[in-house]
């Protein structure tokens, strides 16, 4: 009887494709799990009452009154102080220009039932501001131009997703 000769792979040739297995499933392992995106943060729920209100107008204390946004959350998360990582508001005019509101807001929260204004300040046309205190309120001047005007409220912290918006009239 003829004898088959060993077609084994050599020892040599099996480790080395044994270590090449081992480091390609460690591979994928890795990519698999360092791949996939962390888990998403939980969205922001927030419910908003946003109303027009007449403000006098401080620079000129005979003239007509001027509309002031008020604005309070009526349900939801508490959402982080206004700026640059937390919750913005943002006011697009009746042309489609859409503006920045500055803030003179104190605390680290906007807390449900909190009132907030937002008006037009005088000095810069381009000016708003919103504040939670109306005892600093000054110079306060007519929205312009006249219109429908988009109120928007965006959370930029936790999901940079738009919380709230409403149209306007003033």
């Amino acid at each position: 009887m003829k004898q088959v000769p060993d077609q084994a792979v050599s020892e040599v040739i099996g480790t080395i494709l044994m270590v090449a297995m081992v480091v390609m499933i460690a591979g994928i392992t890795a990519a698999v799990v360092l791949g996939m995106p962390f888990v998403p943060q939980k969205p922001t729920l927030a419910g908003f009452m946003v109303e027009i209100i007449q403000g006098t107008n401080s620079t000129n204390p005979g003239a007509p009154t001027v509309p002031v946004i008020s604005f309070y959350e009526v349900s939801g998360d508490n959402l982080a102080f206004f700026g640059a990582n937390g919750t913005n508001i943002r006011l697009t005019d009746p042309e489609g220009v859409t503006r920045s509101v500055n803030s003179s807001v104190t605390g680290s929260e906007i807390r449900v039932g909190e009132r907030f204004l937002v008006f037009r300040q005088s000095g810069s046309p381009g000016n708003y501001l919103v504040t939670n205190n109306q005892s600093s309120i000054s110079g306060i001047e007519p929205f312009t131009p006249h219109g429908t005007w988009r109120f928007i409220i965006t959370d930029e912290k936790e999901t940079n997703m738009v919380i709230f918006e409403k149209d306007l009239t003033l």
